[in-house]
């Protein structure tokens, strides 16, 4: 349980900056994005961090049970598939996934989607309910 608790307090305060900076600051995202998805060097160093992002969080955090902790174990499965399929996928098939994304709406309302989940994660993390 403490492992949850350190991961949620993490995940949970990053997902509540990212989401603020997302909703915030959307327009500059949305050009930066454009210019990682046309960018394979930087794609493939990113993927390559993910993917040990990935595996130490789903290492040290596999815990399939009832209950928001399996929130934490959901996530890390995610960042690990997310960082195996920008490696394995053709670089043009993930370009395309980050395009589709690239838009106002997205960023207005996946910035306050997460930001909120963040909030969650935090709390559940920091105790507070």
């Amino acid at each position: 349980m403490e492992t949850t608790l350190f991961l949620a307090k993490v995940i949970g305060l990053y997902f509540l900056v990212i989401g603020l900076h997302m909703a915030l600051r959307g327009k500059e995202l949305r050009l930066m994005f454009e210019a990682f998805a046309e960018n394979r060097p930087l794609t493939y160093l990113t993927s390559v961090f993910a993917l040990i992002l990935g595996l130490l969080l789903v290492v040290s955090h596999n815990v399939w049970v009832a209950g928001w902790p399996v929130i934490v174990t959901l996530l890390s499965w995610l960042v690990l598939i997310k960082a195996i399929a920008y490696l394995l996928l053709p670089f043009s098939a993930m370009a395309g996934v980050v395009k589709a994304f690239n838009r106002p709406a997205w960023f207005t309302a996946g910035g306050a989607i997460t930001a909120g989940f963040g909030v969650f994660l935090a709390a559940k993390g920091f105790q507070i309910f």
